[in-house]
């Protein structure tokens, strides 16, 4: 028996080759429980087609071919039309399974993560030229037009590289991780549809989790009929409907304040009603993630504020106040702009702007790093290349062999 991992979209796999003394090819595909099973005369070749479900379930597939394999110099070739590219050898009998260059992987989505100043974009940007991808934005600022170089949008970097979620909405706009979620699936199967292979690439967290997180994210709606209905209610009657409705209630500070109480009612009666209202399609994630010495992280984030500061970044925060955006809501949308703005205003001068910051910046690498970290103490496997050794050439020879 000897096992080839593949990915699901549908497609048509073709098995073929010169079988010589095999009896049967039994061709499996698991957890969809799709079997081919061929005869094949002794003295002639056979070729038969299986197409997969799309999409199956599971993180891949195995295909397991049974039977009397001939001897090495005889043959035996797979080919799996798809995307991608991989090629393998039996360690049994160094029987040669050969992928044409498009062949199938053991994933619909490639992730790429790391601390801030990590260099994601430019290893994402490598990796995608590779395997024919485009790249979808897991940062929570970038979706802003307009704050470019706060946020390290680097466009320069992309080339031809098709990207998503980047200058979506304007200055000003509550996007949350919500509408993340929505605009990611979206995304998503645009870029399926086009048979390529989507990127996901960044460090918020939050995002990150959204689509990768083992626990469900749901949206819940207002429901003003419903709150009308508590209106009249007492608090004590409200805290009797919650516990009725979550009997496995843990938040038990929802008792103590009314809005809170209706709130959470509101959405344990809504979680209890819906079904599958997740807006993701079926994902099977390969999770990459870029790893810095600590020191030299520090030495990367410095330098990259230095080079912001002097191309343009105070520039930008006062144009953007100066077109209407808030002191606050640039203070909301993160350290850059929130310091930046404090020297505008004369709080802070450039010298204390830039210590602030760079100490800021810092402690935000290290909350990330802290949430990588429980991502896969969650469960969720990441795959870490160093940042100072050919990350990008790392990933790619990661997913050759994988």
């Amino acid at each position: 028996m000897y096992n080839l991992y593949i990915m699901h979209f549908g497609l048509s796999i073709i098995l073929f080759g010169f079988f010589g003394g095999a009896d049967f090819i039994m061709l499996t595909v698991q957890e969809t429980l799709i079997t081919l099973e061929m005869k094949v005369d002794k003295t002639k070749s056979g070729s038969a087609p299986l197409t997969l479900p799309s999409p199956a379930r599971g993180e891949g597939n195995d295909i397991e071919i049974e039977g009397k394999i001939p001897s090495p110099s005889m043959g035996a070739r797979v080919r799996v039309e798809g995307v991608g590219g991989i090629l393998g050898n039996c360690r049994k009998c160094n029987v040669c399974f050969r992928f044409s260059e498009t062949a199938t992987m053991t994933y619909n989505l490639l992730v790429i993560l790391g601390p801030t100043a990590s260099g994601k974009t430019r290893v994402a940007v490598q990796v995608a030229g590779a395997l024919k991808g485009e790249i979808i934005s897991a940062d929570s600022r970038q979706v802003h037009r307009g704050m470019d170089i706060g946020t390290g949008k680097d466009l320069q970097e992309y080339g031809s590289i098709p990207y998503h979620l980047i200058d979506v909405v304007d200055p000003g706009y509550e996007f949350n991780v919500f509408e993340f979620q929505r605009r990611f699936a979206e995304a998503f199967r645009i870029i399926h549809a086009r048979r390529r292979l989507p990127l996901l690439v960044g460090g918020t967290g939050m995002y990150l989790d959204s689509v990768l997180g083992v626990y469900p994210l749901l949206e819940v709606p207002e429901n003003f009929d419903l709150r009308q209905e508590l209106a009249a209610a007492s608090n004590a009657a409200l805290a009797a409907r919650l516990k009725q409705v979550n009997p496995k209630l843990h938040n038990t500070t929802d008792l103590l304040d009314r809005q809170r109480l209706i709130r959470a009612i509101e959405i344990a009666e809504f979680q209890a009603s819906a079904q599958d209202v997740s807006p993701l399609p079926e994902l099977s994630p390969l999770v990459f993630g870029m790893r810095w010495a600590r020191e030299d992280l520090r030495r990367r984030i410095t330098r990259r504020l230095k080079e912001r500061l002097n191309h343009g970044l105070i520039e930008e925060v006062d144009r953007l106040h100066k077109n209407g955006v808030p002191w606050e809501v640039l203070d909301f949308y993160g350290l850059e702009y929130r310091f930046v703005s404090l020297f505008l205003k004369g709080s802070l001068n450039r010298n204390d702007m830039f210590q602030k910051l760079n100490s800021a910046i810092h402690q935000l690498a290290k909350r990330q790093e802290t949430w990588f970290r429980r991502m896969e103490r969650r469960g969720i496997p990441i795959h870490w290349v160093e940042g100072d050794e050919d990350p990008g050439g790392a990933i790619l020879k990661k997913l050759s062999h994988h």
